[in-house]
């Protein structure tokens, strides 16, 4: 963990000598959170993101499969834990997808010889939903290890405006750090809102949709996913982009 940590802590003191913005990708590691929490205690243009792989898995679930070589790595328990804590706090910013759609051919040569990456996309919000928004994934209280079958219904997700944490986040957390927080970090395309006369540029999610990852029903390229077979909620309705629908649930996606 130190090849990622040291870098990150080279970077913090670069972006304070220089005061550069700087923001960290794929933070893995316990490290890495303690090093963008004290630079955002010192008011550093510092910020940090994750993707679901290091929320949901440690070292120890690792396998032999080209679906499982990412960089940086799985990490521990204690990283993971870290990791979901910075998510909870906000020294976290951002949730991503860490999307590389490799073709089955590069990732079929085990650990040792496919290529870095796994595709996310398709699975990010769902996994997400499901497991740190509706369950936390560190509590081991039998009695709590799966609120949506205990008390959390869709209506229960949305009270006091989705704000209301049950399981390791809030629903309105989750948004923050998949749309709110990246836009506002990285104001490529300028602000959009959800309002009369505005281009939609959305996602009409169903909340309360469970199925299994299929991978073979993926629209990326790439199929190699972690979840394979991982009961997961949340599934997208429609999409609409610059103002367009492109994605409908029943129709695939549309052409202009």
């Amino acid at each position: 963990s130190a090849s990622e940590w040291k870098q990150v802590e080279r970077d913090i003191h670069l972006a304070e000598e220089s005061g550069a913005q700087y923001h960290v990708c794929h933070v893995s590691t316990k490290e890495s959170v303690a090093l963008i929490q004290k630079a955002k205690e010192k008011g550093l243009p510092v910020s940090g993101e994750t993707g679901p792989h290091y929320l949901m898995f440690t070292d120890e679930d690792l396998q032999e499969d080209g679906s499982w070589k990412m960089n940086p790595p799985i990490r521990s328990m204690e990283d993971r834990a870290a990791l979901i804590k910075g998510i909870q706090d906000g020294v976290l910013d951002c949730l991503i997808t860490d999307h590389a759609p490799h073709s089955a051919e590069e990732k079929s040569k085990g650990l040792d010889g496919s290529s870095f990456g796994i595709v996310g996309l398709e699975t990010a919000f769902a996994s997400m939903l499901h497991n740190m928004v509706l369950r936390n994934p560190l509590d081991q209280d039998p009695e709590r290890v799966d609120l949506r079958k205990a008390k959390c219904g869709t209506e229960e997700l949305f009270k006091d405006n989705g704000k209301k944490a049950y399981g390791a986040i809030s629903l309105y957390r989750l948004l923050e750090i998949m749309c709110t927080k990246p836009r506002e970090l990285f104001p490529i395309c300028g602000p959009k809102y959800i309002a009369e006369g505005e281009e939609a540029d959305l996602a009409i999610l169903d909340c309360e949709k469970v199925y299994r990852v299929d991978s073979t029903k993926f629209y990326s390229m790439g199929r190699s996913t972690l979840f394979s077979g991982m009961e997961v909620q949340g599934e997208v309705v429609k999409t609409f982009y610059e103002g367009k629908e492109i994605y409908d649930r029943e129709k695939g996606f549309l052409e202009d």
